[in-house]
């Protein structure tokens, strides 16, 4: 095969060999001119290649980067996006989108805490290291940052790393420099001071400080704690927080190397939650916690509501600028909402396809120029074009209404005021959608006979019973802002014939009398089954408590068992070797050069056997689970004495006689006449069992 040939003027011009190489590797199947600069090329094995035809360039789009798979069916251009029919679907590829995304399919990079944009190449902060990237779209790890790393800080055009193992400084690709120790959060400049930074750590704060090409850290005193995030309220005051006890206001001295005041806010009865997020607004130190905002009244060393914030509760702020603010939604909503420099709300970003890959509690907008921003993800960063957005929402599209219908018809979507009868009133649809946009996110607000107000779920809007009256419904796109994000029209539900004044009076009489009623009986019904709900639940409970603890009983009293047999049997053990050492010296003392010493060592090793400390180890031990068992034995047989008794423990807890013989110190045979005896100090028959007779007591 020759390849791929461009037909243009009467010529044939041939693809670059490149090119040409990769189709007939991968075998060319349709083609398609995007616009008259650029022409996509799909294939059998690997995806889609957009050449350039005035840069000569290309770009390959396959699996690895984003499609559902490489086998392309079919291509078709509409409105800007490049349509491809698959082998297990259907993809859109949008070349005019405002979002660009890195997405690491091997699995390699991990979580992305932080992103950093220093000399045309971006650095990557994850869970496994970092990791940079270039134009050339090749990912490479910096040798010696493995670990969690936390954050980056582009400080005098370097770039300083947050890693668990301490903070290191990256030069030429590599960690050139550990400039402090430990667990590091965070670096913050401190305020009016150009070469000193404090830097939150796992035990406290380090002060940084930059004098020349030189570092030099210094741990500052009095702070012992883990602190994640810093805020300077002054140059000389800070507010730090805490994982779990929440936030701290400390007081510096002139030159930062000690906390002289350090006072706890963490148990304030507005904060519900343990983590607190902290923020500098203005000059008001602000707080998110459990979804609402609060804020520091110096003046009144108190703790309250942050007005200015009242229209943002349950959206937490990630990223600030002197022009701008990004805010997310944690609980309902899948959007990035951006507000100028005055909190107004610019527009929202609908994040719906990255949801999942959003770093939840660590998301983060990072500033790389005027126009880009990137977010951390789980599997890589997604990249924002702020002009592009704005163009974009000027050239929004108007909100479409589809469909208007009941059960029974359809109604015309170019009535300004549609009429509904009464009965199709019962259930109306309205399907709805934005055109040239995914994952649409609309709210509506029906305002009349009925007000109402809540989301569209998946494009689909059902209003059921209506009475009849005049409606006016509002449809919104809550991503977009502006005229065109609105759809408003006219309904009027018609009345039916048989509701005069009269029978709406004999109606309501009607109605008031049953609602009451069913309201009693209802009331009775419910006080009824709660009470023997009630009743049941605490019957169950109360059951399960008592099962729960005879459990754990039952298993606490068989740990202790066990470890109370291991213990002795490894003293068994013990004397048992003992036992054999004495035997041996006794056969060669006769052959000892130095009598005294063998001598010396069979009385050591006699009172290692004899000792009382291995006893009252396992007394105190058995006694934890027979409590009464000597006091029981002693009052019926008094007669006993303490070797009787160290056996009677030894068969209660199951030893045999092999394992006795190295407790007690004595032979088997020792053990077997020991045992005789306890059996007539017991009273007990040739057929009545010790053991037995031991384990009842």
């Amino acid at each position: 095969m020759k390849g791929g040939f461009i037909y243009d003027a009467n010529r044939l011009l041939p693809l670059p060999e490149e090119v040409n190489l990769f189709l007939n590797t991968h075998v060319l199947n349709k083609a398609v001119f995007l616009d008259e600069d650029h022409l996509a090329l799909g294939t059998i094995k690997n995806g889609i290649i957009i050449y350039n035809l005035n840069t000569k360039t290309f770009q390959y789009i396959n699996k690895e980067s984003g499609l559902q798979n490489n086998t392309v069916l079919g291509l078709k251009v509409h409105e800007g996006n490049l349509w491809a029919a698959l082998d297990n679907g259907l993809g859109r590829i949008d070349f005019k989108t405002p979002f660009l995304y890195y997405k690491d399919f091997t699995g390699t990079i991990g979580t992305v805490y932080d992103v950093a944009f220093l000399n045309e190449k971006y650095y990557l902060a994850s869970n496994t290291g970092i990791y940079t990237y270039s134009n050339d779209k090749k990912l490479q790890f910096i040798e010696g940052s493995e670990g969690q790393v936390w954050g980056l800080s582009s400080i005098e055009n370097q770039i300083i790393a947050g890693h668990n193992d301490g903070s290191f400084l990256i030069e030429d690709n590599k960690l050139s420099r550990k400039l402090t120790s430990g667990g590091v959060y965070c670096t913050v400049k401190v305020p009016g001071q150009p070469n000193l930074y404090l830097q939150g750590t796992y035990y406290g704060i380090n002060l940084l400080r930059k004098d020349g090409n030189d570092w030099y850290s210094h741990v500052i005193e009095n702070l012992s704690f883990l602190m994640n995030t810093i805020v300077f309220e002054s140059d000389k005051v800070i507010w730090v927080t805490h994982s779990y006890k929440g936030v701290f206001r400390i007081e510096l001295n002139e030159d930062y190397t000690k906390a002289i005041k350090v006072t706890p806010y963490g148990e304030n009865k507005n904060f519900k939650q343990y983590q607190t997020n902290i923020f500098k607004i203005d000059s008001d130190i602000v707080f998110y916690n459990s979804g609402k905002w609060f804020q520091y009244f110096q003046q009144k060393d108190s703790i309250g509501s942050f007005e200015k914030f009242k229209d943002f509760d349950d959206k937490v702020l990630i990223h600030k600028e002197k022009n701008e603010a990004w805010f997310i939604d944690r609980k309902s909503e899948n959007t990035l909402t951006l507000t100028d420099g005055n909190y107004k709300e610019i527009y929202k970003i609908n994040v719906a396809g990255i949801k999942q890959r959003l770093v939840a509690k660590y998301e983060k907008i990072i500033f790389k120029n005027d126009s880009l921003r990137m977010i951390n993800l789980n599997d890589g960063f997604a990249m924002y074009n702020i002009n592009a957005l704005r163009n974009d929402k000027k050239s929004s599209q108007t909100l479409v209404i589809d469909k208007i219908y009941s059960r029974k018809k359809q109604f015309s979507i170019y009535d300004t005021l549609i009429h509904i009868p009464f009965e199709d009133a019962k259930y109306l649809a309205f399907e709805i959608y934005m055109p040239k946009s995914y994952g649409n996110d609309f709210s509506y607000t029906l305002s009349g006979e009925v007000d109402q107000k809540d989301f569209v779920k998946e494009g689909k809007l059902v209003l059921q019973n209506l009475p009849y009256g005049n409606y006016t419904l509002a449809l919104e796109n809550n991503n977009q802002k502006g005229e065109n994000s609105i759809k408003q029209i006219d309904l009027k539900v018609l009345p039916p014939w048989y509701l005069s004044n009269v029978m709406k009076f004999l109606y309501s009489l009607l109605a008031m009398g049953l609602l009451f009623m069913i309201y009693k009986i209802n009331k009775i019904k419910i006080r009824k089954q709660q009470l023997a709900l009630q009743e049941e639940y605490m019957r169950e409970t109360q059951k399960k408590i008592n099962e729960i603890e005879k459990r754990n009983l039952e298993k606490e009293i068989r740990n202790k068992k066990r470890e109370l047999t291991n213990s002795t049997l490894s003293v068994t053990n013990k004397n048992e070797m003992i036992i054999e050492l004495r035997n041996e010296l006794n056969r060669l003392k006769r052959f000892s050069t130095n009598e005294y010493r063998t001598k010396r060592l069979l009385d050591t090793s006699k009172k290692h056997i004899n000792s009382n400390d291995n006893w009252k180890i396992f007394e105190s031990n058995f006694n934890e689970l027979h409590e009464d068992f000597f006091k029981s034995l002693i009052s019926k047989f008094p007669k006993l004495t303490t070797k009787d008794l160290k056996l009677c423990a030894y068969i209660k807890i199951g030893l045999i006689t092999k394992d006795i013989a190295p407790l007690l110190g004595i032979s088997v045979r020792g053990v077997e006449l020991q045992r005789y005896r306890l059996r007539k100090k017991l009273e007990l028959n040739a057929k009545d069992s010790l053991s037995s007779f031991l384990m009842k007591l």
